[in-house]
């Protein structure tokens, strides 16, 4: 057990001395298990998207580099609070993906099993709980406080 602990701190301590932006980004395909808010289209055709994982991290997702960076972290009983709300939602009224529209907006839980998505256009809300619920966390991930 103390060899283990002296292993991590060794390691952690490695981690630290790299730079913060090869540190601070992840590539997707090296994410498993975590929840995506996005939205885009309208006049510019741009997509913003966040990844919100377990423990509270918040990523803005660069389409065009393909990988995110985090951006910051929301209290880990507000993410819990975001999986559990959305395992719900995902049990009452299932996936949706309607034809897209001027405004679209995406969340999508992706775990190593595949992912499950509901998609939808301004003009075609499945339902107020489901924009409420997307309001909710879109916000508090474009808030969340920055990385130091």
């Amino acid at each position: 057990m103390r060899s283990y602990i002296i292993v991590l701190i060794g390691v952690l301590s490695f981690a630290s001395c790299a730079s913060k932006k090869e540190s601070n980004t992840t590539k997707m395909d090296e994410i498993k298990g975590y929840l995506i808010f996005g939205q885009g289209g309208g006049f510019t055709g741009a997509y913003q998207e966040y990844i919100l994982r377990p423990n509270g991290e918040v990523e803005k997702w660069n389409e065009r580099e393909g990988r995110s960076e985090k951006t910051g972290k929301i209290a880990v009983e507000e993410a819990r609070t975001a999986f559990d709300t959305w395992a719900t939602l995902i049990e009452e009224i299932g996936p949706i993906n309607t034809s897209p529209g001027n405004m679209n907006y995406r969340i999508t839980r992706i775990t190593d099993e595949g992912e499950v998505s509901i998609r939808w256009s301004d003009a075609k809300v499945p339902s107020a709980i489901v924009d409420e619920y997307y309001r909710k966390y879109y916000l508090l991930l474009l808030k969340a406080r920055e990385v130091e």
